[in-house]
């Protein structure tokens, strides 16, 4: 977690990211501590009161502490999840704390704080747009887990071992088989696949929890074993893009085998994930010994690039009606499956996260995939999206006059 003692020792980082100098800070405090004392013994001893005092949970932060995460939410504009995230508490009792530190500092007013207005909770950043916005951030927090006192992933999101591999080694012996056939491992030796394979560790992620967010300091690279995971990008002005889905035995994260990189996206599991990883001293050491693996990284990065310049192609110059039947269609080759149907999306697709990969709104994509449904072109429901009739959807991404009706 981020603690007072971690942000006393850089005086420049604790000014830019609270809003006032360590001795500021000091004199606040010493001001505010009286009056949240009072604060205290009146909430303990009203009259409505349920638990008798001293029961039910501590709190896990002190006056200092809250203080401190108030001022940082003050200055920054963070919301509650973020604010939790980086003092490692849940968003409620981030919520709570906040609220009662600002009565207290609403009555040293505006002068004890030398805050030009206090602020009220309206638009504010979240986990990914607060370390995108704020590069100091994440200065802090390598700071925090070189001391230990800040996990890899919020408190509440720490992967859980369960099913036939809990109690054994976070390090395994994976078989070579599986790592050959993942794009940054081919057309390498026995030997060779037997040194990466046991070079890496495993890594389980339950749903929803996030491998790495965005503006993370790029510390590992990852091939999905199981489950399905989404990239995402927060875009300067707060817009959230779906660039991509990972599906079993795609690699992701090899930003990490450049030096002081961050992660351009963020990498969140769909449901419950477990991923080979092999952190970026590991990978740096294969990639001297085996210039293969180098090569084929490169590739990677070139064909991820290739990917994302057909993207932005696709969004500068075609109408939405070829995005979203180009974006299925590439599903499809993704990871779609044949099914009596026609052709199954085996993941779950919805039509905001079609709208994301488009850039278009909620609204547009209902309306187009409505009248696909009623042209018998696509069927769509809690599975996921079926396409009906394959041919016809590539029609419209080739933009092709339509075939004669079926």
């Amino acid at each position: 977690m981020i603690t007072y003692a971690i942000f006393k020792k850089k005086p420049h980082l604790f000014k830019n990211l609270i809003g006032v100098s360590v001795s500021k800070f000091d004199k606040i405090k010493q001001d505010a501590a009286p009056i949240w004392a009072e604060c205290e013994r009146d909430r303990l001893s009203r009259p409505d009161r349920q638990r008798a005092i001293g029961a039910g949970r501590n709190y896990a932060l002190d006056l200092q502490e809250q203080l401190l995460m108030t001022l940082m939410w003050l200055h920054l504009s963070l919301n509650t999840e973020a604010l939790g995230f980086f003092f490692d508490v849940d968003k409620s009792t981030a919520s709570r704390n906040t609220r009662r530190v600002l009565a207290v500092l609403t009555q040293l007013g505006k002068d004890t704080l030398d805050w030009p207005e206090l602020r009220t909770r309206g638009q504010s950043k979240n986990i990914e747009q607060a370390l995108r916005a704020y590069p100091d951030l994440q200065t802090i927090l390598a700071e925090a887990r070189q001391g230990g006192q800040f996990p890899d992933e919020p408190a509440q999101q720490k992967p859980q071992d369960t099913g036939p591999l809990a109690g054994r080694a976070t390090q395994l012996a994976i078989p070579p088989e599986f790592v050959a056939q993942t794009p940054p491992f081919q057309n390498l030796s026995p030997l060779e696949l037997d040194a990466v394979s046991q070079a890496a560790h495993l890594r389980r992620i339950e749903r929803q929890a996030f491998f790495y967010h965005q503006g993370d300091l790029a510390t590992n690279f990852y091939i999905l074993v199981e489950g399905q995971i989404r990239l995402t990008e927060v875009t300067l002005e707060g817009q959230q893009l779906l660039v991509r889905f990972v599906s079993p035995g795609e690699a992701f994260g090899i930003i990490a085998a450049l030096e002081n990189r961050v992660y351009p996206l963020a990498a969140q599991a769909l449901d419950d994930c477990l991923a080979l990883t092999w952190d970026s001293p590991t990978l740096e050491r294969l990639m001297e010994r085996f210039p293969r693996i180098a090569i084929n990284g490169l590739r990677l990065v070139s064909q991820r690039w290739h990917e994302l310049e057909e993207r932005y192609r696709e969004l500068a110059t075609e109408r939405v009606e070829r995005r979203i039947a180009q974006t299925l269609l590439r599903l499809v080759r993704q990871i779609g499956r044949r099914v009596e149907r026609g052709i199954l999306i085996d993941l779950p697709l919805t039509r905001q996260d079609l709208a994301e990969m488009t850039s278009t709104t909620l609204y547009t994509v209902s309306r187009i995939l409505s009248r696909w449904e009623q042209e018998q072109l696509v069927e769509t429901g809690r599975e996921g999206v079926v396409i009906r009739y394959p041919h016809g959807l590539a029609r419209i991404a080739e933009d092709l006059p339509p075939a004669e009706p079926r």
